[in-house]
Parts: structure tokens; sequence; C-alpha cells
């Protein structure tokens, strides 16, 4: 093995371009946006995901560069306290920027890494022993092997095992994120307020100097939103349209917000995740959807495992990708399980719900059972026994 392509420069790509490296494998990864994507939600790390990170020699510095998020609160439309939520509930033991994650990847494997950024695959033809691909500007290349990290809309996988209808299980949830201004000035911590079918929440980024806006809402699992921000925000809008509380604020700044993301929540399942000498890692393969809080450590632990079975494999790919589904596949069956149990507690569809979460909320405070049931979330992740390599 001596050439890899990788397409997709968030967190699985780079992430697996670092070990693959190591291992003394050409990497190149191709990008369709012009740079790294410094926008995005904060992400957490549990367990053995934890561990990686301090393989990869980073973990320190994701560390200077965690959110510090503390503990956060339920409010009623006037702002009054509900309950506070301890933060190891929606912050893990880690927790960074996805954005400030991204930089991190990329300055540790630019010097050892080829990017392409502001391109995009269009053709992938395999081989008996090699893999060409075309590309939208740069000229046609052969590789060993390719490998999908571009997200839960895959565009390999599209190209390689057909349309994602297949393979994509929608949930019933929209969400959309965004930055604006810290202008409650909240200081490490976060707001929630919810109503039937929607959950709106604001937190502080970036040492308080702004703060990202989260939506969560209900939507019917036919609905497609499709790529232009400009309809997105209609939608949002519209949905949003009656609620109280900080939304109307949230909702004109959005107008003006430079980062914003929409997307349906989706999961990905799929019976194999290679075919040939194409393999996919991270949401590409196995998206449990962000209400899981599991799919960046997914793709941490993803890449890294991946890595490990092509070095120890040799040329012998299949046995390399049947060994990581394996691996993977317990870690992968408990983070997708999460959303579908939780999904309905997070963004009730009533206001009984609501009020009946409040009331478990401050019973789990009360009696002090929130490291118990942070040790169960840590569970999925210890399912994959990195000592094993």
């Amino acid at each position: 093995m001596k050439s890899v392509l990788i397409s997709g420069a968030g967190i699985a790509g780079p992430s697996l371009a670092y070990w693959l490296n190591k291992y003394g494998i050409q990497v190149t990864i191709v990008e369709k946006a012009n740079g790294i994507r410094n926008a995005g939600y904060a992400v957490d790390f549990r367990g053995n995901a934890i561990k990686i990170l301090d393989k990869m020699g980073i973990l320190d510095e994701i560390k200077k560069k965690q959110t510090h998020t503390g503990d956060v609160s339920f409010v009623d439309k006037n702002g009054k306290r509900l309950v506070n939520i301890p933060s190891i509930f929606l912050s893990g033991e880690l927790e960074i920027l996805r954005g400030d994650l991204g930089e991190i990847l990329y300055e540790l494997t630019k010097d050892t890494t080829t990017y392409l950024f502001g391109d995009a695959i269009t053709a992938i033809q395999e081989k008996e022993k090699s893999v060409v691909v075309s590309f939208e500007k740069h000229k046609m290349q052969t590789f060993d092997l390719v490998i999908g990290a571009d997200g839960t809309h895959s565009h390999v996988r599209s190209l390689v095992f057909g349309d994602e209808t297949q393979f994509i299980k929608h949930l019933g949830y929209g969400i959309s994120i965004f930055t604006i201004e810290n202008y409650l000035n909240i200081s490490y911590t976060g707001q929630f307020f919810a109503t039937s079918g929607k959950l709106a929440a604001m937190y502080s980024s970036r040492d308080n100097s702004e703060a990202k806006a989260l939506l969560y809402f209900s939507i019917p699992k036919t609905f497609i939103s499709g790529r232009d921000n400009i309809n997105q925000k209609s939608v949002i809008e519209e949905i949003f349209a009656k609620e109280d509380w900080e939304v109307p604020n949230m909702i004109s700044k959005m107008k003006s917000a430079t980062d914003f993301y929409f997307d349906t929540i989706d999961q990905i399942c799929m019976q194999k995740w290679s075919k040939g000498r194409i393999v996919l890692v991270g949401d590409a393969a196995y998206s449990p959807s962000p209400l899981s809080g599991m799919g960046t450590g997914l793709a941490v632990v993803g890449a890294y495992v991946l890595a490990k079975e092509i070095e120890r494999s040799g040329d012998d790919l299949s046995k390399a990708f049947t060994f990581y589904e394996q691996k993977m596949l317990p870690y992968v069956k408990s983070a997708q399980r999460i959303p579908r149990i939780l999904g309905p507690l997070i963004i009730p569809q009533s206001q009984v719900i609501i009020f009946l979460r409040i009331i478990l909320l401050r019973i789990i405070v009360r009696l002090k059972l929130e490291k118990i049931i942070a040790r169960l979330g840590n569970k999925p992740s210890e399912s994959v026994n990195i000592q094993d390599f």
C-alpha cells in the first residue's frame, strides 16, 4: 500500500491521514471547500476517543481550546431558570468547537499530506490493483485505495454504493446552528427553551466573545431541505415564527449569520462500509446523527481502527476492511441507538413531556446521578478494544 486518496477534510479524513502517514503511506485529501471549515457547533469526546487523541499528541492542544462550558439551564419563556443540567451530560469529558478541532488536525497533517482544496471527485474507476479517480479541477490520478470521509451526504458513497436513499434513516428532526453576538452576556454556560416539537438554545463560545444559536425542530420524515441557505432560513423563520423567549432575536440575527448550518437529522445505516478498494469512515459510513453526541468520537476511533487494520493486513484489503467493520460495529450500533431513544425526550412533542422532563432532570440532579449516567455514556466507545493493537 503506497498511496491513498481521502475525500473530506473534516474530522475523520485528517485523523485517518495522520495514522496512514505514520505507516509510510502517501495520503492525498480532496475537499470541496476552499479551506478548513471553521464553523460548526461544539463537539465532545468520551472514553477511548480521548485516549486516541492523546496517542496523536494533540490532547493538550485540544484542552487549551476546549469550551469549558459549565452547567446549562432550561428556562421558561421569561428566562426564569427551571433546572440546571450538569455539564457532563452535554459536554462529555472534553468539548471543543468543531472548527477549532479541524484546524488542529490540519496543522498536524499539512506537512505530510497533500490537500486539494476547492475540488471534488467526479468519477471513480476501480482496477484490479488500483483506483483511477477523476476530479473537477485536478488531473486524473491513480491510487491504491480511495476512502470516503465526506460526511452524511457522502459523494464517494453515492458514486460507489448508490443513492443515499438506500442508507439514510430520517429521525424526523431538523437542526440549525449559527454564530451570533453574545448579547445576553452568558459566561461559559447555556440556556435552553423548549416548546412542543422544538428546542432553542444559546450558549457562549470562544471565551464568551460570541454565542452559538442552536435550533432543533420536528419535521416530516419526507422533508427535503435542499442546499439553498435563503430557502433554509425561510423554513426556520416559519417554524419558529410564534415562539417566545429569545427566539425572535435569534431568528433576526440568523439572517446575517455567515456560518449558517441547516440539515435534517439523519443516520447512515449500511450492511458493509467497503466495496473492493473503496471504504467509508466516519459519518459517511455510520453517522449516528447530532442527537447522539458521538459522531466525532466515532470518526476519531473509526479512523484509528481502519488505519491500524490497513497497516496490519498489508495488501489484503478485504481482510483489513472485515476486521475494521467487525471491531467498529458494536460501537456504531450503541451510538445509533441513543438518538432513537432520546430523540423524543430532547425534542418533546407535547407540553406534558416537557414538564415530565424537567421533573426527571431535577430528580437526577438531586440524587447526584449525573456521574453514573456519564459513565454509561462512555460505554459505547469502550466496546472497541484499542489495546488490541
